[in-house]
């Protein structure tokens, strides 16, 4: 659908959902601070892009949020600070 939807539309921000993350995995191994990498289950980011980023960052966390796209984990919720708190251990 996506696809369907840039065709008609040729809107920046469905160009972007169809071609990334392009991101290399030796970039990624450069990260070396603790890493999270947060998701929802509905996420326009797929699943298996999110895998490739967490796998591919030493010792990244990641995180699935049940149920959640990919901003309503963030927008005018709370959520995301309790789930950074329990993930630092400060909750």
């Amino acid at each position: 659908i996506m696809k369907l939807i840039y065709f008609f539309t040729r809107s920046d921000k469905f160009r972007l959902m169809l071609t990334e993350p392009d991101i290399r995995a030796e970039d990624l191994h450069k990260i070396s601070c603790k890493t999270y990498v947060l998701a929802g289950s509905k996420d326009a980011v797929k699943q298996e892009n999110t895998d490739f980023i967490a796998a591919n960052i030493p010792n990244a966390v990641e995180r699935i949020l049940e149920g959640e796209t990919h901003t309503s984990h963030i927008v005018h919720s709370t959520k995301i600070a309790d789930i950074i708190l329990e993930l630092t251990g400060r909750k």
